[in-house]
């Protein structure tokens, strides 16, 4: 009889790369979801109230949702990084972004700290990683991304 309360390790792995991209993956879509939600809050203002009210409160959860899942992320890393402090700080206490979201009605008013606070979404995300930072280049076969390029200036020369 084993006296192991969990599986044998020699049969267990864990795939990080995996379940960091898939995370990752749930944060961007996060973010931009929050991002055409404040697009749409806008153009409801802009337009003149054509839209309703239910619609409004789906797109201001979006934006909430969006900066609970950044915020323990931004303060865990923040005792280390004094940007990711400074984000923190434009969101939390009485006077943050994220309280003001809560207080403010999004169908009277559009604020003007909203293109701030989309702006600090996406800072998070880069600073923490979440967010492409880069360009995909196609590998092929025989050869490296370098060795790509190389061939797509030689391409470029003989033309």
């Amino acid at each position: 009889m084993s006296t192991s309360d969990g599986p044998d390790d020699s049969s267990v792995t864990w795939d990080g790369y995996t379940d960091y991209r898939e995370v990752a993956g749930r944060v961007a879509s996060e973010i931009h979801d929050a991002t055409a939600a404040a697009a749409f809050i806008e153009r409801y203002h802009v337009e003149g109230g054509q839209f309703d009210a239910r619609e409004i409160a789906e797109a201001a959860g979006r934006l909430k949702s969006a900066a609970m899942l950044l915020d323990e992320q931004l303060a865990y890393f923040g005792e280390y990084d004094d940007e990711f402090q400074e984000i923190l700080d434009e969101w939390r206490g009485d006077d943050g972004r994220i309280a003001k979201l809560q207080r403010t009605d999004l169908l009277r008013t559009h604020p003007d700290w909203l293109t701030e606070f989309i702006r600090d979404l996406h800072r998070a995300g880069l600073l923490l990683g979440y967010l492409k930072a880069g360009r995909e280049e196609e590998v092929k076969d025989d050869g490296d991304a370098a060795d790509s390029e190389v061939m797509d200036v030689i391409e470029e020369m003989t033309l």
